[in-house]
């Protein structure tokens, strides 16, 4: 993947710089799987003397109603928790964006292409809303993943000037709808990269609890706090 970053980003490399980002949801604190993805952004942008981007999503987190989740970091907080998470690990952010900067043209280009919104993802009920997830986890994710949502990364990079980034391999499904978007919208699709998920030894994948193991946890366990 080294290579094929290198050869295919030179037609970014004149006159613009080659910008990346890394694009949470931002309802729990920063794990390995977040990590994992945010380092290889930042260091395809220090590599080609680019930018990297912070870009919240608060929109998907007014979607799944995280406001009500009691659990879940507030926006301020995560603002605050992800930047200093990235300090860190030693790919800080050039820029901080929340997805909602965009909603406006995020409007537009859904009403061109006739893609409707969808209504609010997540019920009030802690217990319901637990019971929705397991749905649409056993039919497809297709309550998490629809047009829409590939869509709004769509619209999010064109807005914040993104050129290239990495995502999970589990998002490659998403990779042809993405172009097609970029394409029926008249906009230069940025590269899109999908780096394998983090695997144990013998070639399983890690488990979501072991790779849910805060970032914030594992700096104080260093520092002995």
């Amino acid at each position: 993947m080294d290579d094929a970053i290198g050869r295919e980003s030179n037609r970014y490399c004149v006159g613009a710089a080659y910008t990346t980002c890394f694009r949470p949801t931002p309802y729990m604190d920063m794990h390995l799987g977040h990590a994992w993805c945010a380092y290889r952004n930042w260091d395809i942008s220090a590599r080609l003397g680019g930018r990297f981007h912070l870009i919240l999503d608060d929109e998907q987190y007014r979607l799944s109603r995280h406001e009500n989740n009691p659990v879940a970091l507030s926006l301020a907080e995560a603002k605050e928790h992800y930047v200093e998470d990235l300090e860190w690990l030693g790919c800080p952010p050039d820029e901080v964006h929340f997805s909602s900067e965009a909603r406006g043209l995020m409007l537009e280009s859904a009403a061109r292409l006739n893609i409707r919104e969808p209504q609010i993802v997540r019920p009030e009920n802690p217990l319901e809303g637990m019971l929705f997830r397991r749905i649409g986890q056993s039919s497809g994710h297709i309550i998490q993943y629809t047009p829409w949502t590939t869509l709004s990364a769509v619209v999010e990079h064109h807005f914040f000037g993104v050129t290239g980034f990495c995502r999970g391999a589990d998002l490659v499904h998403e990779a042809l709808l993405y172009d097609y978007l970029c394409c029926a919208l008249g906009w230069v699709a940025p590269e899109q990269f999908y780096i394998p998920v983090v695997r144990r030894a013998g070639g399983t994948p890690r488990s979501r609890k072991a790779m849910r193991a805060a970032i914030r946890t594992l700096a104080c366990e260093s520092c002995g706090v």
